[in-house]
């Protein structure tokens, strides 16, 4: 990779860390500076007192240019930051967005070429082959306290105890929610199925404009024989 492609890859990482030290710089330009336009101020009228800060600032503005220059890069790269890091991630949910109809589109074709109940087979086929890459006897069974099914969420990774109307019913009520509230973030859905969230789960959700929660499950046998629900997500949680 580049020089030039790696400073546009972190761009968005420099210019937080360049508005930061911005910050710090002004603090101290200003103080330097408030102490100079004193010192001037003190040896040309002789320690006379200004009638009103307004009569200083006009007197002594020149002293604090360094500063204004130092706090204007400074707010600029801050813009800069949050500018290329609010573009990527409408980029990315564009993306996402995409790969999801997608698939969609995908699995619809499947159906109406080789019939209903084969596609079924065939993505429950896929389903047990992806378990199976993570066998249930290496993982932690979460016990939700929800019910005694054992599900696989195919987002985290994570196998754990519930109950089917349990999910669907939290569900229904999260939907509600993102009517009522406009999003829910995939936190939330973990929560109430007794998850703890993940590193992403924050991030993540569901709105009005990408469409309210859809699961669907899918059934097969873990390695060791035991039947499995995996959860799917039939509307992918894109970024917040």
């Amino acid at each position: 990779m580049s020089i030039k492609s790696t400073i546009l890859q972190h761009l968005p990482l420099i210019l937080t860390g360049l508005g930061t030290m911005g910050v710090i710089a002004t603090a101290y330009s200003a103080i330097c500076d408030h102490k100079n336009a004193r010192n001037w101020y003190d040896y040309e009228f002789e320690g006379d007192v200004p009638e009103n800060r307004l009569q200083m600032a006009k007197l002594t503005w020149k002293f604090y240019i360094r500063t204004y220059v130092i706090a204007g890069l400074t707010i600029t790269c801050i813009v800069g930051a949050n500018h290329i890091g609010t573009k990527r991630q409408l980029a990315i949910a564009s993306l996402y967005s995409l790969t999801d109809l997608a698939f969609k589109e995908y699995r619809q074709k499947n159906v109406e070429t080789i019939g209903q109940r084969k596609e079924k087979g065939v993505y429950e086929e896929a389903l047990g082959k992806r378990i199976n890459s993570r066998p249930v006897g290496s993982s932690e069974i979460i016990l939700t306290g929800k019910g005694e099914a054992l599900f696989y969420d195919s987002i985290s990774g994570r196998y754990f105890k519930s109950n089917i109307e349990h999910i669907r019913r939290t569900v229904n009520t999260l939907n509600t929610q993102i009517i009522n509230q406009s999003f829910v973030a995939l936190d939330e859905l973990y929560y109430e199925i007794g998850l703890k969230p993940t590193k992403i789960s924050n991030d993540v959700g569901w709105n009005l404009d990408t469409g309210l929660i859809e699961l669907s499950f899918g059934t097969c046998l873990t390695d060791s024989g035991e039947a499995c629900i995996v959860l799917d997500y039939a509307v992918t949680p894109r970024h917040l």
